[in-house]
């Protein structure tokens, strides 16, 4: 680790970083503790919780040191798959209604798994004649970030759905200086098929994973 990384760090995280071996790995939890300011207590759950290898779209064989807080990473840079959902309670089955009930109560958390630099601004946002799920910005992004819950496997309607989200967002709520918007399917299961012949570069797919607190258990 370098000697100029090290001054933007606490001792507490250089403790937790240094038996990281892998040059990328490590990188990547710096940067995060520079973007983010993670306590350690933050980071060692992050380094637990295997966000690195998380990561979906980023190429983990080049992840380099940014040198503070200002310098812009993309969603691609941050983006992980699955995100992890906690809850403290037995469930079998979870509606998207319920679902999104869980991360409004545990946003905080939610907010870190996402990345860095999100602002809530609000759930079932009216968009025309239809309410999407949750709606972000994003100040790293400058953008504004909507995002639809599936639990299911996403269909190819789900794309439309999310285009006519991202469409109304540009045209209603965007000012010039703001970034195009970015839409994301967060699903219980990917379909390769339907990301793969879709055409608009700024609609992404993760997948969730719910730990259930009291049991530890992904289910």
């Amino acid at each position: 680790m370098c000697g100029t990384v090290c001054h933007t760090l606490t001792w507490s995280n250089i403790r937790i970083l240094l038996p990281i071996k892998n040059e990328n790995k490590r990188n990547y939890y710096i940067n995060m503790c520079i973007k983010k300011n993670l306590s350690a207590r933050e980071l060692k759950k992050e380094v637990k919780n295997n966000a690195f290898e998380r990561l979906s779209l980023a190429d983990k064989e080049n992840i380099k040191l940014i040198s503070d807080k200002n310098e812009v990473l993309t969603i691609k840079d941050t983006l992980k798959d699955p995100v992890l959902i906690t809850i403290n309670e037995d469930l079998d089955n979870v509606s998207e209604e319920k679902l999104a009930k869980i991360i409004r109560k545990e946003l905080e958390i939610f907010l870190l798994e996402l990345g860095h630099g999100y602002a809530y601004i609000g759930k079932e946002v009216r968009m025309g004649e239809s309410y999407c799920d949750l709606l972000f910005f994003n100040t790293e992004f400058l953008c504004y970030v909507v995002i639809e819950l599936k639990t299911r496997k996403i269909k190819k309607e789900d794309i439309g759905q999310l285009e006519y989200y991202i469409n109304y967002v540009d045209e209603n709520m965007k000012k010039e200086s703001f970034n195009p918007t970015i839409g994301v399917l967060v699903a219980k299961e990917g379909n390769y098929l339907v990301m793969k012949y879709c055409t608009n570069k700024n609609i992404y797919k993760t997948t969730y994973k719910i730990i259930n607190e009291k049991q530890k258990l992904l289910v």
